[in-house]
């Protein structure tokens, strides 16, 4: 779905994110600080290609993992795990990856055994399947959006959804996938 003001070469990359990418550096001002994944609340993330850095993991391991989720289920089609944690009784989406082929997550820490994905989320921690489509509603409590597998890529900046398609591929490459996930 297209935004209001965009470009035709930016409502094209949202009908089909494969088109999106970026090199060089790219600077993010946030309404919300993110959420200290990495020990850091940042309101302003810089992106550098091809570099997982402290800002790329701060930016895409708690503030936008969802996102960052279904752009690799996009190049890949793999399935989308969802970590709760159990606060007050109920259960909080905190985080999302997607599930290799041969059953490891993979998300910005880069591919990880369930096991590994546990210990570095912390205790009170469950696992479960989303379909892609069903995340906005169901883990970000996004309206409007359910039923869309590219939720990920309707809203905000086309520079956002450059950056998930590029750091997608850079994961997807670095544990030795190409960027169809094979």
């Amino acid at each position: 779905m297209a935004e209001p003001g965009d470009t035709p070469r930016e409502a094209a990359a949202r009908r089909d994110p494969s088109k999106a990418d970026f090199s060089g550096r790219i600077v993010f001002s946030l309404k919300n600080p993110t959420t200290a994944a990495t020990g850091q609340r940042l309101r302003e993330v810089a992106l550098t290609a091809n570099t997982i850095d402290s800002h790329a993991e701060e930016f895409f391991g708690g503030h936008q993992c969802h996102r960052l989720a279904g752009a690799l289920n996009f190049l890949t089609g793999w399935d989308v795990t969802v970590f709760d944690i159990l606060r007050d009784g109920s259960w909080e989406p905190v985080h999302s990856a997607v599930r290799t082929p041969e059953g490891d997550v993979l998300d910005i820490h880069g591919r990880a055994t369930l096991s590994e994905a546990y210990r570095r989320l912390g205790v009170g921690i469950r696992h479960r399947t989303v379909p892609v489509e069903d995340m906005p509603g169901d883990v970000m409590q996004i309206r409007g959006l359910n039923g869309d597998r590219l939720w990920w890529a309707a809203e905000g900046p086309i520079a956002m959804t450059a950056a998930f398609m590029h750091f997608a591929r850079l994961l997807l490459r670095n544990s030795g996938y190409d960027a169809t996930g094979t």
